[in-house]
């Protein structure tokens, strides 16, 4: 997948770039930049309010050591939503506009609540993508899930002593 990234990466540039053109000539080249600069500040406003939304949910979650739930997802597909409608493009504007309605948004946020569970619970951690996690780091190191480990700080000594 890597490989094809910035291939998609180009095709999506070049398919949002006709896209403009064909918006241009149609509705002409004024209308369109009020389009660009609309769904921006549309979805600046989206992406920051639900951003809020969202930090409170996580921290709610982690402060009472309960998975993320529905709330959490929904909100952050809303950040999603608005950080495609600040993207300048007819595609991605189109995408970021099916993202705010709630049904869309509900089935969406669903399978990402699980695949993020499903991550959660095997112990790769939210880092995963950069690395073994928390719990990756936790099992490499043979501390069964669950368990703290109670350290003194002046018995912590550098391993080259």
């Amino acid at each position: 997948m890597r490989g094809r990234l910035p291939l998609l990466v180009l095709a999506l540039v070049a398919v949002e770039v006709w896209l403009l053109f064909v918006l241009g000539h149609a509705i002409g080249g004024l209308a369109t930049f009020g389009v660009l600069v609309g769904g921006a500040v549309v979805g600046g406003a989206v992406a920051r309010g639900a951003g809020r939304r969202a930090l409170l949910a996580w921290q709610q979650a982690s402060t009472t050591g309960a998975l993320p739930g529905e709330a959490l997802a929904g909100n952050a597909m809303l950040v999603v939503a608005g950080a495609l409608l600040m993207i300048p493009g007819v595609l991605t504007d189109v995408v970021g506009l099916a993202l705010l309605v709630p049904p869309v948004r509900r089935a969406l946020a669903g399978r990402v609540r699980h695949a993020l569970e499903a991550r959660l619970r095997g112990g790769a951690g939210l880092g995963a993508g950069l690395g073994a996690g928390l719990g990756g780091f936790a099992a490499a190191r043979g501390v069964a899930p669950g368990r703290v480990i109670d350290v003194d700080p002046a018995s912590v000594r550098d391993v080259d002593e």
